[in-house]
């Protein structure tokens, strides 16, 4: 008799055999067998197998997946197993009001709402897991335990209260209830108390919901004050709060976000003097995101770009793309040469990046041949780029600046061996017979 089959009980406890038995990651690898598999498997993991199976790290990795969540969620507000039930109640309590809502707008058709909600609490809930599961105090941070222990007991207490406004918002953009997001605004409170859902607009930006974004700030927009509208996206307890939203659309890649953030921001150029806006720069790179790092960097007013300090210089060359350190020296300021190698893009270039990067700062300008009085090379009070290459090794970077007709040492100072003294040697040769060439084809003219 093949597997496929046994009558669906029989399979589904054969399947729950083999999970209990090889456990949730190996079994998870199954779901790829065939498309029985992958349903049967995946539905008992998220809805049957105890919270115990998830106790190691790759096991747990599992649920911090927000896909994964989402029917973890959804299969247990259904049938709670092994959790604690305040965030599920709380799940249904939202599912219950934006159903309310939406039968009212005849948007309920053919639309899963449990599982909606559930997607934006796994994107937007900032403690899924310890709402779920942890109840020992030595695994958590003394002052989320004060905070998790009083919004359980909150809810022990007043079981189907209703919901806040911070709730409610949540459930509305689960399912992009602009309507209804349009109607709780004007109600909005001035500041969010301390809660596990993330502020809205980091939220909507999880959600990649880039009208909701437009519909919450242009309310904002329609304020008169202008300082308070600016207080109100800068505050850190504001329903406008965008810091925490930026930080979260540059590290998912979600350029135009950033870019939709930051176009509210354009009137407030003393931004770039905040520490905020130097971390979002230093971000950016990390995560080599070029458009967002354009973006922030085309806030600053076109007659006062950006000074970028050659360390943050220093940070693009280091992660490698090219496009990035492009981007710096088009869009922001940067001293391309100094006295001091700390300082020089150059420099900088010279230590971290690629020929390619080097080439980038001396087409921008940058004098291959100023001299540097503050280094760390001993017993030379002053060097130049070609001198500094030659110094920590950089083959290809030697070639080039003296391609670039950079001015060559004395030979009283080069390397006695090795590598280095090769490519040097093999660099002025080349140099010699281009400069021949080159008279050579002057006189034929």
């Amino acid at each position: 008799m093949e597997l496929l089959d046994f009558p669906p009980e029989t399979f589904r406890r054969m399947i729950d055999y083999l999970v209990s038995g090889a456990g949730v990651i190996e079994s998870w690898k199954l779901r790829g067998v065939c498309r029985n598999f992958d349903q049967e498997i995946s539905e008992n993991i998220l809805a049957i197998q105890p919270m115990g199976a998830f106790r190691s790290h790759l096991a747990s990795r599992l649920l911090s997946e927000p896909e994964n969540m989402k029917h973890y969620l959804a299969y247990h507000v259904k049938n709670p197993r092994d959790v604690f039930l305040e965030l599920l109640t709380k799940i249904r309590e939202m599912v219950e009001y934006v159903t309310k809502e939406l039968e009212t707008e005849n948007d309920c058709q053919d639309r899963n709402i449990l599982l909606e909600v559930c997607a934006c609490v796994a994107d937007t809930c900032r403690y899924t897991g310890d709402l779920l599961w942890t109840s020992e105090p030595d695994l958590c941070y003394e002052p989320w335990l004060t905070f998790r222990n009083e919004w359980r007991q909150k809810q022990c207490e007043s079981p189907g209260s209703g919901l806040d406004w911070h709730e409610k918002f949540i459930a509305a953009l689960s399912v992009r209830a602009y309507g209804l997001v349009a109607r709780l605004l004007p109600d909005a409170p001035r500041y969010l108390r301390q809660s596990v859902w993330d502020y809205p607009i980091s939220a909507a930006v999880r959600l990649g919901d880039s009208e909701m974004i437009t519909l919450m700030l242009d309310v904002l927009d329609q304020e008169k004050s202008k300082i308070w509208k600016r207080n109100q996206m800068l505050d850190s307890d504001s329903i406008y709060n965008i810091q925490v939203g930026v930080s979260h659309s540059i590290t998912n890649n979600h350029a135009e976000m950033t870019a939709l953030l930051l176009e509210y921001l354009h009137d407030y150029k003393f931004l770039t003097n905040k520490p905020f806006y130097h971390e979002w720069v230093k971000l950016a790179i990390d995560c080599q995101n070029n458009e967002s790092l354009k973006s922030l960097l085309q806030v600053t007013a076109e007659d006062s770009p950006y000074h970028i300090v050659n360390r943050t210089f220093e940070q693009g060359c280091r992660k490698g793309s090219l496009n990035i350190v492009k981007t710096l020296l088009k869009y922001g300021q940067v001293q391309l040469h100094s006295s001091s190698s700390t300082s020089s893009a150059l420099a900088a270039s010279i230590r971290s990046g690629t020929v390619d990067m080097v080439r980038e700062v001396v087409e921008a300008g940058a004098d291959i041949d100023y001299a540097m009085t503050t280094h760390r090379i001993a017993r030379r009070p002053t060097i130049t780029s070609l001198e500094y290459a030659i110094h920590i090794k950089k083959y290809d970077v030697v070639a080039y600046l003296i391609e670039c007709r950079a001015k060559v040492p004395s030979e009283s100072i080069w390397p006695s061996r090795g590598k280095i003294l090769k490519v040097l040697q093999k660099a002025v040769e080349e140099r010699k017979k281009k400069s021949k060439t080159s008279k050579a084809a002057k006189i034929a003219k």
